[in-house]
Order: C-alpha cells, then sequence, then structure tokens
C-alpha cells in the first residue's frame, strides 16, 4: 500500500526539550533530505552547539519511539550504507582545523542513527548580505570571502570530498569578519559515484549539469567549482546565473549561452582576470572547468589565499551608504548526507528530488506490511507532526521518564490522517478517559480559566501538511519538464515522472474534491506542469471530477458505530472521512455518533490541559480537527494551546 504518510514522518524533529546524551533539544536550524540540524546545549561544557541528525527522507523515516529505521526491507542496506558514509565524513571532517570550515567537535550513534557535534555559527550569510548591500560590494569583498573558503575546500577535496551544496546562504560571514563554509549537506567521497537511485540535491542555479545525472559526467572538485562560481556571480552581477538545464538546452538549440563573458566596462573596480576567471568557473561541461581550486586561484592572479578579513565594520559601512542595516542572519548548520546508493526494487525512491531548497522529496511509498503490529502499538510519549513545544533543561523529556510515563498512562495515539499514520492505539481508547455525565461546552470564558502553557504549541492538520507537499512536488515537475525537455527518454526522468502520477492519484483518491478544493486545485496544477502521457493526466483529472463518489457514508457510518476512530490502519473512520462527498460528510457530522466522538475528544483535551499536560492535550486537539477542522469548540482548545 502506497502512502503519503511516510514523508511526513521521516520529517518529524525531535521536540525542544528532549535529551540525548548530554545534549538538549533547542530549535531546528535546518532541515534537508538527509537530515536535521538543532541548536543544542551541551549540559557538560555549558554552551550550544550544532547537532547535525542523520535522517535521509527518501528512505527512512522517524519511528515513534524517536529512533530512525528504514522505510522498508529493500532501504535497509542503503540506510546502512548512508549512515556508514555520515560517520565517515564526520570523523574525517573532524581531523580538520581550518578557519574556513565549520568545525566538528565529534560524533555519536545513538536512535539508531547518528549525530554530528558540530561549532554552533553565528554571523550573516552571503545570501542575506547580497541582498542587503547589493552592488557596494567590491573586488577586494570577494578576495577576502572566497580566498579563504578555497583554501579550507582545497583540503577538504583533497580528503576526496566534495561539498555539492555550496551556495550564498552557506557561506557565512562571522562576527569578526571572517568566511565560513558551512552545510555539507550533500558532501561524499569523489570515488563514490551515483547509482541508479538518486539523491541529486538541487539549488537552482548553483548547481552543474553533472549533479542532475552521470550522463553530462563525473562529479569531483570541479563541481564544487561551478558553485563557487555561481554564488560569486550573483554577487558580482546582482542575480544567480541562468540554471545549467537552461543553458544547456540553449546550447542545444544552437542559441547563445545565457553566461556571457563579463566586461570591466560593466563592472568598474574589477580586474578582466578576475571577471575571466569567475566566468571560466561556470564552464557548462565539467572538463571545461578548472579542475582544482588551486589551478582556479592562479586564474585569479592569485597563489596564496591569506587576504585581510572582511570585518563587519566594513560591512556597517557599506550598509550606512546603501541605506541598509547590519543585522545577524540565523546560525549556520552543516548537514551529510550519501550520494550512492544502492540499487533498491523501490521505484519511488529512484527520483531527482534528493530535497534541495527548491525540490523536495515527497513520493514514498510504503508497503502494508512494512509496519508490524509491536511498531503500531508502541505507546513512547512523543510530540506529533508539527507540535513544537520549549521545555527548560529540568522538565526535559528524558528516556526514563518516558519509560515511566508508559506504566501510568494509557496509549497515546499520533494524529495523522491519509498521509500520516496513527500509531500508538486507538482514539477510542480516549473515550474512556473521561467519565460519562453531561456535556462541558467549550467557551471562551471556559478556556481562558484553563492552564496555559508557557510556549505556544503547534497543531499542523493533515491537509496543512498535504498542501505542503503538494508544494515541493509543484516545485519537482518544474525541474522534471526541464529535464524532459533534454532527455525525455532518460530512464530516471520517466521514472520519477511516473512515480510523481502515482502520488498524484494517491492524494486525489483520498481527498474529495468536493470539500477539499485547495487540494484538488494544486493537483490539477501539477499535473498540468509535469510532463506525462495523456493517459496519466485524464486519470488524474477523473479523479477530480466532485461526482465520483469514492466512499459510501454506509461504510464510514459502520466504522464510527463499531468505534473503528483510527484502527485498524487503513479501515477505519480516520483512513476514510476525507473521502467522503461534502454531502455526505455533513450528513456524518449531524449523527449522534459523530458528535458524541467529538464531544469525548473535547473533554480528553480539556482533562489533560487542567492537569498541565499540554502536549497529550494537543494531540487530541490534532485528532479532533483532523476529523472535523471547522469544529468551533476545538479551535478554542487550539488558540489556547497556541497562546492566539
Amino acid at each position: 500500500m502506497s502512502d503519503d504518510r511516510t514523508a511526513i514522518m521521516s520529517a518529524r524533529a525531535l521536540a525542544p526539550g528532549y535529551e540525548i546524551l548530554w545534549y538538549t533539544i533547542h530549535e531546528v536550524l535546518g532541515q534537508g533530505g538527509f537530515g536535521i540540524t538543532y541548536r543544542a546545549h551541551d549540559r557538560n561544557l555549558d554552551r550550544f552547539v550544532a547537532l547535525k541528525e542523520y535522517l535521509p527522507t527518501p528512505f527512512a523515516y522517524r519511528h515513534q519511539d524517536y529512533s530512525v529505521k528504514p522505510l522498508t526491507g529493500d532501504h535497509h542496506e542503503n540506510y546502512a550504507w548512508g549512515l556508514g558514509s555520515f560517520l565517515k565524513e564526520a570523523q574525517t571532517l573532524a581531523k580538520f582545523g581550518h578557519d574556513n570550515i565549520v568545525r566538528v567537535h565529534s560524533v555519536f550513534e545513538e536512535n539508531n542513527t547518528a549525530y554530528m557535534v558540530m561549532e554552533y555559527e553565528q554571523g550573516e550569510n552571503l545570501a542575506s548580505l547580497y541582498k542587503r548591500l547589493g552592488s557596494s560590494l567590491d573586488q577586494t569583498f570577494f578576495e577576502r570571502t572566497f580566498f579563504p573558503i578555497f583554501d579550507g575546500l582545497e583540503q577538504i577535496h583533497a580528503f576526496g570530498f566534495i561539498h555539492r551544496d555550496i551556495k550564498p546562504a552557506n557561506i557565512y560571514i562571522r562576527e569578526n569578519g571572517t568566511p565560513v563554509l558551512i552545510d555539507f549537506g550533500s558532501a561524499r567521497q569523489t570515488s563514490q559515484q551515483q547509482t541508479g537511485e538518486m539523491t541529486t540535491l538541487v539549488s537552482k542555479g548553483y548547481t552543474p549539469l553533472e549533479q542532475y545525472s552521470p550522463n553530462y559526467g563525473d562529479q569531483g572538485p570541479w563541481t564544487d567549482i561551478y558553485a563557487l562560481a555561481a554564488s560569486l556571480y550573483e554577487g558580482v552581477v546582482g542575480q544567480k546565473p541562468d540554471e545549467s538545464l537552461s543553458r544547456s538546452a540553449c546550447m542545444l538549440r544552437n542559441k547563445p549561452d545565457l553566461v556571457q563573458r563579463l566586461s570591466v566596462n560593466q563592472y568598474a573596480g574589477f580586474e578582466q582576470s578576475f571577471l575571466d576567471a569567475l566566468i571560466a568557473g561556470l564552464a557548462l561541461e565539467p572538463e571545461g572547468r578548472p579542475q582544482n581550486l588551486g589551478g582556479w586561484l592562479g586564474m585569479f592572479g592569485r597563489t596564496s589565499t591569506t587576504l585581510p578579513p572582511v570585518t563587519q565594520s566594513l560591512a556597517r559601512d557599506a550598509a550606512r551608504d546603501t541605506g541598509g542595516d547590519t543585522r545577524t542572519a540565523p546560525p549556520g548548520h552543516f548537514t551529510a548526507a550519501p550520494s550512492k546508493m544502492a540499487p533498491s526494487s523501490d521505484p519511488v525512491s529512484q527520483n531527482l528530488s534528493g530535497r534541495g531548497d527548491e525540490f523536495g522529496s515527497m513520493d514514498l511509498n510504503l508497503n502494508s506490511d512494512d509496519f508490524d503490529a509491536v511498531d503500531l502499538a508502541d505507546d513512547m510519549e512523543r510530540p506529533a507532526t508539527g507540535i513544537a513545544t520549549a521545555r527548560k533543561s529540568k522538565k526535559s523529556v528524558t528516556k526514563k521518564q518516558r519509560s515511566q510515563s508508559t506504566k501510568k498512562k494509557s496509549k497515546l495515539p499520533l494524529v495523522l490522517s491519509s498521509v500520516a499514520v496513527l500509531a500508538a492505539g486507538s482514539l477510542a481508547g480516549y473515550f474512556f478517559l473521561k467519565p460519562e455525565g453531561s456535556p462541558q461546552a467549550v467557551t471562551a470564558e471556559m478556556v481562558a480559566q484553563l492552564p496555559r502553557p508557557a510556549t505556544a504549541i503547534r497543531t499542523v492538520l493533515p491537509k496543512q501538511q498535504v498542501l505542503q507537499q503538494l508544494n515541493d512536488l509543484l516545485s519537482l515537475s518544474t525541474f522534471y519538464k526541464q529535464a524532459s525537455d533534454i532527455d525525455s527518454a532518460n530512464p530516471e526522468i520517466r521514472s520519477g515522472i511516473d512515480n510523481g502520477f502515482k502520488v498524484l492519484q494517491e492524494v486525489a483518491g483520498n481527498w474529495h474534491a468536493s470539500r477539499h478544493t485547495e487540494v484538488a486545485d494544486r493537483i490539477a496544477q501539477i499535473a498540468s506542469t509535469m510532463p506525462g502521457s495523456g493517459q496519466q493526466k485524464q486519470a488524474i483529472t477523473s479523479l477530480l471530477q466532485p461526482t465520483g463518489e469514492l466512499t459510501s457514508l454506509q461504510r464510514v457510518t459502520t466504522m464510527l458505530q463499531a468505534g473503528h476512530i483510527a484502527t485498524p490502519e487503513g479501515n477505519s473512520v480516520l483512513d476514510e472521512v476525507n473521502k467522503l462527498s461534502a454531502q455526505d460528510y455533513q450528513t456524518l457530522k449531524q449523527s449522534a455518533e459523530w458528535q458524541s466522538m467529538m464531544l469525548r475528544l473535547r473533554e480528553s483535551a480539556i482533562e489533560k490541559m487542567e492537569k498541565s499536560d499540554f502536549v497529550r492535550a494537543a494531540l487530541i486537539v490534532e485528532a479532533a480537527l483532523s476529523l472535523d477542522p471547522d469544529d468551533a469548540q476545538t479551535l478554542r482548545l487550539q488558540n489556547h494551546l497556541q497562546l492566539n
């Protein structure tokens, strides 16, 4: 059974307050397709660090006991390979003491995955600085910023690693003026070439052709040189270069390259040799670029990278000249990921997304037997999707506390719908949390008397999650269109397109168009953008017809009467309710069984809030709103938890 829920599960970050070894999670700094980076407090040394967790969403997910697991048995080999690469990379980078490469302090294994402990960097990234200072930046600035990065990265290359995701957002200017390269989110050894299971990381404008497909050539130091040149080009010209795929398409049609030679007549204050070296790094063909950073540096007329740092006073002076400010950007984060994966029989994992900034990973398949009874019944406490709670260290969720809690309390459901698993027990269990009694109306006055959490607790409903996933697929569909225009017969591109339509069919079948017009409109937009056959597009059109009945009212009513609110998986109210037409859904909401269910959910949430058990209360509220997002009384409870 294919289920979009895995994409949601995979992306779940550890909650603020969670403790792992002597580190306490405070917040998420960044999240990509291969891991999540947190700001964490090192209680031993009383300092903040950046903690990178290996969590490759193309083939792994967050289990309810906080561990990370492969999606299916077919993904075990890939997951183990990636974990080994993550550990090896951390061990290699920890040997470096270069001032312009983010420092790795240590690495450890926990939760069936690994964590990299890095320096917590603060400063302003080039993306922000470019936007703020614009054309006031001169050649000296770029030399002081990029040449030290060249030096540090050249040492990384000497160990056989390449970065693969260099862009202005990943280059920071520290408060002392020195540059530092962060986010090795796609780093890998140059000897590890891509296989059929693509893990391409795409940052539009900065990615060379060979990262889209091995058909364009091998990856190596020249791959990072292209990204560095693109980052430099953006600062000099004022906009990033055109996407390499678009440039290639123009040249295939005998049109001029979209990136042309820069002249000192246009860019006063720059040496022609500097501008020519910049453009040399943007050559489309890998073999046409400088093959190493030392050679490229020589083209700039430099043999040493020792230059004075870019000071904050320089930036402030420029800001005053342009009316800008001197805001400090969020601290940098560092990620790691494999790129060579063993072939998998799961076609959905063989896509081109890889989770870059512009393209997300979402078309993940899961067989019905991938979770056994133990997986689905585990009652460990954990935050639900989209719920973030801030707790002080002394109230952090420890393993011991979680273990004790599970002995005392009933099973806690994790709220999900057609795109997320509801594991850890049935919602029907909530019906016994509070004795029968007179219905209690959830008025604004009553809610105001309830305890309030110290920090807002956010609930994210399934429709919001689905729309975000569809937004990712919309970006991905644009990429597939560009790639298909260049090489429509490429089997990897065709596989990705086919999987995209499979996802659209699944979502369209689970969200009835007559009730969920936003979802239907987004699906239609993607289907029109994604290159595909007429048959594929017609299948989507048929599913979006609001007259098509996908689930009978009688079937869902029977589930409700039997108490099958969330289980068995795939055959419960939560699985089927979004498939109902608008008319049938309104009929169901008028039934006594439905109103009783919603009443019990609200009462259970109130009971938890009265005990200041806000995380559990949020889970119940999220469950109720997943079933009825317009329930006014439950919305009052949600607003209370979110401190609105």
